[in-house]
């Protein structure tokens, strides 16, 4: 007899859509490092004094970093830039008032043809997806180049002089990702082994590296450890990687088969993460890059 899918399958992350704003903001755990999480570290990147004036963010999902940087900040204006029309919509009602203009565009493709200039542009987790999306459109190293001359264009052009960039990214070593590099081997061309940093982290540091060389830049990466991320139940751990993590990739796959196949890994990956009380506690890590243009 064919094995049934979970019920949570059909909520259903479409490639340009995503989840559900409400599910999406269920589904998302504290990420904690060295007592801070992702918020409070971007809180303190901010500081009291923050003063910029044109400010770009990529991938503001729910608006959770947009509620910090707002609490933070003062007249700036802010464009927040999401490529899920659902994710848009729930920032457009939260942030409605001060001087904010709202982007339903993928990151890369709004950064090769954006015309105005930031002198602050952050990224919470998301700017890998943009990254890892377009690559899967060309031959890897086509593909590096294509990314790394749009990100070197836009430091260079649409950057001003003093002007920061602040990029959580994730770390793919880490027990949480090196489930999820498995999987995305099976569903898309290129996939780095599971030993090795994402595409995105070495693209970044790349153009980061090339242009810090030509003086254009300072900047530096810090690696930090996770504090391992608590599921109730093998259950929720399973959900939120699939429906999560794995961006609706699952959902995508013709084969009924392959979607338990990939199902049944994840579940067989976390159960060596059990608790004795049943819970699962998986630990992740994050990359942490701040950039400063100097020209």
């Amino acid at each position: 007899m064919k094995k049934s899918l979970p019920e949570w399958f059909g909520i259903v992350w479409e490639e340009h859509n995503y989840l559900p704003d409400t599910y999406y903001d269920d589904l998302l755990k504290p990420y904690v490092f060295e007592g801070k999480d992702d918020l409070e570290i971007f809180a303190d990147e901010l500081g009291s004094d923050f003063s910029k004036r044109n400010v770009l963010e990529l991938g503001c999902g729910t608006g959770r970093a947009t509620e910090v940087f707002r609490s933070h900040s003062g007249g700036e204006k802010l464009t927040l830039l999401d490529l899920s029309e659902t994710m848009i919509s729930a920032v457009q009602e939260k942030f409605q008032s001060g001087d904010v203009e709202f982007v339903c565009s993928d990151s890369l493709q709004f950064l090769k043809n954006n015309t105005a200039t930031f002198d602050y542009v952050y990224s919470l987790w998301s700017l890998s997806h943009s990254i890892h999306q377009t690559i899967e459109n060309f031959e890897l190293l086509d593909g590096y180049a294509h990314v790394e001359e749009i990100l070197e264009k836009f430091i260079r052009e649409s950057i001003v002089s003093q002007g920061e960039l602040f990029l959580l990214h994730f770390d793919s070593r880490s027990e949480e990702q090196t489930i999820l590099m498995r999987q995305w081997s099976k569903m898309i061309r290129h996939c780095p082994d599971e030993s090795s940093q994402s595409h995105s982290f070495s693209i970044l540091n790349n153009v980061f590296q090339r242009l810090q060389a030509k003086g254009i830049v300072e900047y530096s990466v810090e690696h930090l450890k996770g504090e391992p991320i608590l599921y109730e139940n093998i259950d929720v751990a399973v959900e939120t990687f699939v429906n999560f993590h794995l961006e609706g990739a699952v959902q995508r796959l013709q084969n009924h088969e392959s979607a338990m196949e990939i199902i049944s890994s994840v579940d067989k990956y976390l159960r060596g993460f059990m608790n004795n009380d049943g819970t699962v506690s998986v630990a992740p890590g994050c990359f942490v890059f701040r950039l400063k243009k100097m020209v």
